[in-house]
């Protein structure tokens, strides 16, 4: 794992080479162990790379890399999982022309230049498992690429103003160049006030733009100008996927095989060269990841989760963590997450992330990723198993209560959302959820006030992307804002796909949620100490399988993941895991409201920002008032506020 950087155009520049250093060491967090600059005054040309050395840590494999032919010269962020398998291939190649290719490393960098090299970028990348950010200089085309992987794992942004071509892993790069202008895209501020993040290709800034995922950038230095071509797409994926036939062989049989390519999957994902430890929540992802590595590994592996500080915490589920562990024999480590430690690294979060983001459990992310780099570079993740297989509320249970109210007449809907504000405003919602879970019932949703909030905001969802948006939204009570152009564009061209819409919401989730928020999230949050992050699941062959799998298999017995949870049963006994989803969440509304309140409202109200030149201060005012009377739960809504106006504050 690594961060680059580079730029193209050395117009009104009186030293790249200061520059492109400056740019560089902005990112060393992301790369440590090595910081090299290529400078190419002919072609003006400058690159830098940051490396976090993992597979052949020895300095032959630092980058900027060139191909043994000149062709081609690299800087790359991330990991190719396969790379064994493809330099064989390479091998075979080169004997099939009679010819040795004598490998100067063992990297998978040179894996890549040489596979490049050979077959091209397009042809080549497709054969890639992995996670990776690419920017590769072709001499003999005059062009240079960008190229980003099929999911957004590894983050990738770049711009062009006027001759000046430019790319990052990180926009804080950018404020090194005199050349690159920074100005908030108002637009941008508005989707992340909703949505807690800034959909890709937008940023917070105006002509500074993500790659999308599984795309291919071409910018020709002959004509300056940019080609973007799709080489992968979850959606073309999805749409030319026939669902298989579903009967208790063919179930049998699909079990067996996602069991054998997971298996297949994980253990190539943990090949490396330093300490290896694994996320362990608790949950059905990491538990299964964590449950497959131990069952072929031949020491104790290292398992870490974080919990929340207080034995009715409802958000976490570190004890079922342990009870894991201690079955499978790990070598466990707990965080325990306090109020003050909200406090003391609340400031970091406008430091670590380089665009505005909300999502609360960044924190817990950071805290934990942090525990784990004191001993361990590599760190292993269930991340994208509720994406790729159905986990969240609202795939399922939440698609079929809403499907249920768009049946009932005026009067009913008028009824229930009665009740339920009813329920909402008078119950103590906390209490109950509280006796329940320390009783043993595990009936109740996690997080009851919050689910019960947005199914009063679900009576009014008329479709199917009304419906996604209000529950991705931290703007579920009052609609103060629109989706935003490309939400919306997102939204409209998933709604319109030929699939059923179980399938067009977990598409949603992939192209929107999970590359947007949860790989933004755990990206930022690891690679602030240094900290590789592997997620098995996102290996592109384990959707490509999955998308076939008929609806009445994944949801079988109205249960979420009943494929992953059916090949959890086969490692550890079912008492260990058998309960609904649950996730981490942060309780911002008691922090928000708690011994910092005073302090967190000066900072949300601080209009020395330009936040309130685009959001309404009345209306936050109000809304603040009614968040304190427990009118509504507007906690997510002020928790954007707060990252926004010290994300300002850090940067500007």
């Amino acid at each position: 794992m690594c961060g680059i950087s580079g730029f193209i155009g050395f117009y009104n520049l009186d030293n790249p080479e200061k520059v492109i250093n400056q740019m560089g060491n902005s990112l060393t967090h992301r790369g440590p162990d090595n910081g090299n600059a290529l400078i190419d005054y002919d072609n003006q040309i400058a690159l830098y790379h940051n490396r976090l050395s993992i597979i052949d840590i020895d300095q032959r494999s630092n980058q900027p890399m060139k191909s043994q032919s000149g062709r081609h010269v690299i800087v790359y962020n991330g990991e190719v999982y396969n790379f064994k398998k493809l330099r064989n291939e390479i091998d075979d190649y080169y004997r099939n022309k009679n010819t040795k290719f004598v490998w100067q490393t063992s990297s998978d960098t040179e894996v890549l230049l040489e596979g490049i090299e050979i077959w091209g970028l397009r042809h080549f990348i497709c054969k890639v498992e992995g996670m990776f950010s690419i920017a590769i200089w072709d001499k003999k085309k005059n062009s240079f690429f960008l190229c980003r992987d099929r999911f957004g794992e590894k983050p990738l942004y770049y711009g062009i103003n006027d001759d000046l071509f430019f790319f990052c892993s990180e926009l804080k790069a950018l404020a090194f160049h005199p050349n690159i202008k920074r100005s908030i895209k108002k637009q941008s501020v508005l989707s992340f006030i909703k949505n807690s993040q800034i959909a890709a290709p937008n940023t917070i800034y105006e002509n500074i733009f993500k790659l999308l995922p599984g795309t291919i950038l071409e910018y020709s230095l002959s004509t300056k100008k940019k080609n973007i071509d799709v080489y992968w797409s979850a959606k073309d994926i999805a749409e030319k996927n026939d669902k298989i036939n579903n009967d208790e062989t063919t179930h049998n049989k699909i079990i067996d095989e996602f069991d054998h390519l997971i298996y297949k999957t994980i253990k190539k994902t943990i090949i490396s060269d330093r300490p290896v430890a694994f996320f362990l929540s608790g949950g059905i992802d990491s538990s299964l990841i964590t449950s497959v590595a131990n069952s072929f590994s031949d020491q104790k592996i290292n398992t870490f989760t974080a919990g929340l500080e207080g034995q009715n915490n409802l958000h976490d589920e570190k004890n079922y963590a342990n009870k894991i562990s201690k079955y499978l024999k790990t070598e466990h480590e707990e965080y325990l997450i306090k109020e003050s430690d909200l406090f003391e690294n609340i400031n970091e979060m406008s430091k670590i992330f380089c665009e505005p983001f909300g999502d609360s459990s960044q924190i817990p992310t950071y805290l934990i990723s942090k525990k784990m780099n004191k001993n361990f570079t590599v760190a292993i993740s269930g991340d994208g198993g509720d994406e790729i297989f159905g986990g969240y509320y609202r795939n399922f249970s939440g698609y079929n209560f809403w499907n249920k109210i768009n049946n009932l007449s005026k009067t009913q809907k008028k009824i229930l959302s009665f009740i339920l504000n009813f329920i909402y405003k008078n119950l103590p919602l906390e209490n109950i959820e509280i006796f329940f879970k320390k009783n043993g019932s595990n009936f109740l949703p996690i997080d009851l006030k919050l689910k019960i909030s947005k199914l009063i905001n679900l009576i009014n969802q008329k479709n199917l992307k009304q419906y996604y948006s209000s529950l991705v939204s931290s703007d579920f009570h009052n609609k103060e804002f629109d989706n935003g152009i490309i939400l919306d564009n997102l939204l409209n061209e998933i709604d319109n796909c030929n699939l059923s819409d179980y399938d067009k919401i977990m598409l949603m989730d992939i192209n929107f949620y999970l590359s947007n928020d949860i790989l933004t999230k755990v990206d930022r949050s690891s690679m602030a100490v240094s900290l590789e992050t592997r997620a098995p699941f996102l290996n592109h062959l384990i959707y490509e399988k999955c998308v076939s799998i008929p609806n009445e298999l994944k949801f079988k017995n109205n249960t979420p993941k009943f494929i992953l949870r059916d090949i959890l049963s086969r490692y550890i006994p079912l008492n260990l895991f058998n309960r609904p989803k649950q996730g981490f969440e942060i309780p911002i509304s008691n922090w928000l409201l708690g011994k910092k309140k005073d302090y967190y409202k000066s900072l949300i109200f601080d209009k020395s920002t330009n936040l309130y030149e685009v959001l309404s201060y009345v209306n936050m005012i109000e809304n603040w008032k009614r968040f304190e009377k427990n009118d509504y739960d507007f906690s997510k809504l002020f928790w954007n506020i707060l990252m926004y106006q010290m994300w300002f504050k850090e940067n500007f």
